[in-house]
């Protein structure tokens, strides 16, 4: 727009010179808005990161390292309309471990106890533990007969299990009492859980180191 008004070379010199400098500038500002740009991204990146981290601690039990009870709720809500199986299971005479050897060596025995089941499972099964020495699964496209001879074997592989404390106590003959109930039409999450944890009290009632199910 100033062309027209610059007659002379000089004055063309001059205008040029201003657009190069505005120009420079405008590079100047370009490169660091581009690099602030790129830190943003990165910060970005790194906080996606935590948050990521934070909502995977949060679904996860601190001690044996597996699934806790929110994200048992949250996958089971997912599988609750399917064929699925849920089992309430615990550690028979946990109490007394805790008494004879200590807290320290309870929990030990929970991460054994929970790290043997794990090994059993299939990779699309859940195992969680709810509390205490309380544990469930989700068995994803199960249906009953198969997961009570899958739980029959998990039973005789439990018993037959060590546990060497650091002191070089063991602590064998580990049992546990399994409660296998599977999803029917018209079941919500807690009447599927409820159920399974009514054949946990029968096989503990029944004498603990059993499995029990709807007539098995």
């Amino acid at each position: 727009s100033q062309l027209p008004d610059s007659p002379s070379i000089e004055d063309l010199a001059g205008l040029i010179s201003r657009l190069v400098e505005d120009n420079r500038r405008m590079a100047e500002t370009t490169q660091e808005l581009s690099e602030g740009l790129s830190e943003s991204h990165k910060q970005l990146e790194a906080l996606n990161k935590e948050l990521d981290e934070a909502q995977s601690q949060s679904l996860k039990d601190p001690l044996t390292a597996i699934p806790n009870r929110r994200a048992f709720a949250k996958r089971l809500d997912e599988n609750i309309n399917s064929t699925v199986a849920v089992i309430m299971f615990d550690a028979d005479h946990f109490k007394k471990v805790n008494d004879e050897y200590g807290h320290l060596a309870g929990d030990a025995f929970l991460k054994m106890f929970s790290t043997l089941i794990t090994r059993n499972i299939k990779g699309q099964d859940m195992v969680a533990r709810i509390g205490g020495e309380e544990f469930a699964i989700i068995l994803p496209q199960t249906e009953i007969i198969a997961a009570y001879n899958l739980f029959v074997r998990i039973k005789s592989v439990l018993k037959a299990s060590e546990l060497v404390l650091d002191d070089g106590t063991c602590i064998s003959g580990v049992t546990a009492s399994f409660g296998v109930a599977c999803h029917e039409p018209g079941m919500s999450a807690n009447d599927l859980i409820n159920r399974a944890d009514t054949f946990l009290y029968e096989a503990k009632n029944a004498g603990r180191d059993k499995v029990k199910a709807a007539g098995l």
